[in-house]
């Protein structure tokens, strides 16, 4: 990463983290940019809306932080892989979380995710 000034963003959802007509489950998305790189922390439901929302450029996103194993922080984590692949990535996606996430996540990505055009 650059050695460049970093900042943070953090979006709060109001009230319960339970999905409603207005939003979606879990719609906290804290951001920390560094350099031209974009690091995301928990890949809940609603991450990809957010960073929609927030027009961040899904190519600047390094990487992934999952801070601990509940659904509410990584369940939007497979969706955003395979978005990445559907978008034509090429740049590795490192994520670094409680070393049991790898064994969750391989059979899903093996079976829903085969052929990424990156790692």
């Amino acid at each position: 990463m650059a050695n460049a000034a970093s900042s943070v963003t953090i979006h709060a959802p109001e009230g319960h983290l339970a999905p409603r007509e207005t939003r979606v489950a879990d719609a906290r998305l804290p951001r920390v940019l560094a350099g031209d790189d974009t690091l995301i922390f928990d890949g809940a439901m609603g991450t990809q809306l957010q960073l929609r929302r927030q027009k961040v450029r899904f190519t600047k996103i390094g990487a992934v932080f999952i801070s601990h194993l509940h659904g509410d922080h990584c369940f939007g984590l497979l969706g955003l892989i395979s978005t990445f692949g559907l978008l034509g990535r090429t740049a590795p996606l490192h994520i670094y979380a409680h070393p049991q996430l790898q064994a969750l996540l391989a059979p899903h990505i093996a079976f829903f995710c085969h052929g990424l055009g990156y790692e």
